[in-house]
Order: C-alpha cells, then sequence, then structure tokens
C-alpha cells in the first residue's frame, strides 16, 4: 500500500469518525452529516478504482503479449 492510499484511508476513516459523532450528537442537520459520511465511504473507495483500473491496463498488456507469442 503506498503513501497516497494510506493518506486517503487516513482522511476517509477521521470524515466518517467525525460524521457519525456529528450525527450522533446531533449538532447539525441531516444533510451536513451524510455530505461527510459519503465523501468519507467515496474517499475510501478511490484507491481500489485506481487499482482496477491499473489491473485492467496491465491484464490487456499481458493479454497482447500472449496474443503476440501465440501467433510466432
Amino acid at each position: 500500500m503506498n503513501t497516497l492510499e494510506k493518506t486517503f484511508q487516513v482522511i476517509s476513516a477521521l470524515l466518517i469518525i467525525v460524521a457519525a459523532g456529528l450525527r450522533l450528537g446531533h449538532m447539525i442537520g441531516p444533510v451536513p452529516g451524510h455530505s461527510l459520511l459519503v465523501l468519507g465511504l467515496v474517499l475510501n473507495l478511490l484507491p481500489f478504482v485506481s487499482q482496477n483500473a491499473w489491473l485492467r491496463r496491465e491484464n490487456a498488456a499481458l493479454r497482447q503479449q500472449l496474443r503476440g507469442t501465440a501467433e510466432s
């Protein structure tokens, strides 16, 4: 896991904790609390999306190599 992924996880975990605390404490209305929660979840999923895109590119490159090997 690289530094960027760790940073995203820490920020998203903090946002989720803050959002849960705000919702439980009724310090703010439901919209900002839910917005923080959704933002935290999205930030938590970003590394998986980027890793998935990287894996798809890697997979396509390997398939291309296999096709080249099979043709020769």
